[in-house]
């Protein structure tokens, strides 16, 4: 499958007929998710010259990053493949949502990381995705994200201060306008 998605000529056209098929595959069938991860990542990456293609997959951005976001931060399992696949296909379909549900599911994401009661593997999950989220973050996300994290900066709990110094530090080696005037 991977192959098959490097490059197509008709992701315009096709990629509607599949997309719910992935779908299910990512969410049922644990054990080939990386394969799904990995095709989803070579159909974005190859549309990043095809306006058509980029935008028929960003079509279903709202579908496949929910769904994505619940099977990282889903309790591990013994036997489960590697969630890597799931945060790059995470990654790439962020590089091509559109900002208002960027947006929207970053807040989301930043109300779950303020949950205090989240078990730590959600927390540490919940950080990655947030890392995930910065190249591409406008202005007032960069704020919202810089307001949170800043107390945590001197905190006297130093896995907390590392964590913290970790997104800063992502933040900071983004270097798209909004990025640059945020740093200014």
């Amino acid at each position: 499958l991977p192959s098959f998605c490097k490059n197509p000529t008709d992701v315009s056209v096709s990629f509607s007929s599949i997309a719910k098929l992935l779908g299910t595959a990512l969410s049922e069938k644990s054990e080939i998710r990386s394969v799904v991860c990995q095709s989803l990542v070579n159909l974005i990456e190859g549309s990043r010259n095809n306006d058509l293609d980029r935008n028929e997959l960003a079509k279903f951005s709202k579908n496949y990053l929910p769904l994505l976001f619940n099977l990282y931060t889903a309790d591990p399992v013994l036997d489960e493949p590697p969630r890597d696949p799931l945060l790059n296909c995470i990654k790439a379909y962020l590089s091509i949502t559109n900002q208002k549900l960027l947006q929207s599911l970053f807040s989301k994401l930043l109300s779950k990381l303020q949950d205090q009661s989240s078990q730590p593997h959600v927390k540490t999950a919940l950080e990655d995705m947030t890392i995930a989220f910065i190249p591409f973050l406008p202005h007032s996300a960069l704020t919202d994200l810089f307001q949170l994290i800043s107390p945590f900066l001197d905190s006297g709990d130093t896995s907390t201060q590392k964590k913290a110094y970790r997104l800063l530090s992502t933040i900071l080696s983004c270097s798209s306008p909004d990025h640059t005037s945020f740093i200014n």
